[in-house]
């Protein structure tokens, strides 16, 4: 292909890729970008794009773990969080999230061994106390 058909190859790309960033199709987006970085490795732009498309992948995962985290849903929490940093493994966000997840499965066995030694229930209060050391030994 001619340096010329492949700029105009290219301009279209990222047209297409701007016109799907503008419609929040960010995945599209990305997709568009890593066709134009396949033809041409250095262009800005298109490099552009795909930081754009995972920082806002991130923010999503990060409003997913919130809301997890709001509703007590620790394990969910946690993996949402584990996502992120399984992409931006210094998110400190992230860290917080996997942090509170455990703090707050812990909090909610201890309520368990509560209620099981209030119940005189022994063995479930050893599984409860188990499970707490697995998790804080």
């Amino acid at each position: 292909m001619s340096s010329e058909r492949i700029q105009r190859r290219i301009e279209r790309l990222l047209d297409l890729a701007k016109a799907a960033a503008v419609r929040n199709d960010w995945e599209e987006s990305r997709r568009l970008a890593e066709d134009i970085l396949a033809v041409d490795p250095e262009n800005a732009d298109a490099q552009a794009y795909i930081v754009s498309e995972l920082h806002l992948r991130i923010e999503s995962l990060l409003i997913q773990a919130k809301a997890a985290a709001d509703r007590n849903n620790w394990e969910e929490s946690r993996k949402v969080a584990e996502l992120v940093l399984a992409m931006d493994p210094d998110n400190a966000i992230a860290q917080s999230y996997v942090l509170r997840a455990g703090q707050g499965t812990i909090e909610h066995l201890l309520n368990q061994v509560e209620e099981a030694a209030d119940l005189r229930d022994w063995d479930q209060v050893r599984l409860f106390a188990g499970d707490i050391l697995a998790l804080d030994p």
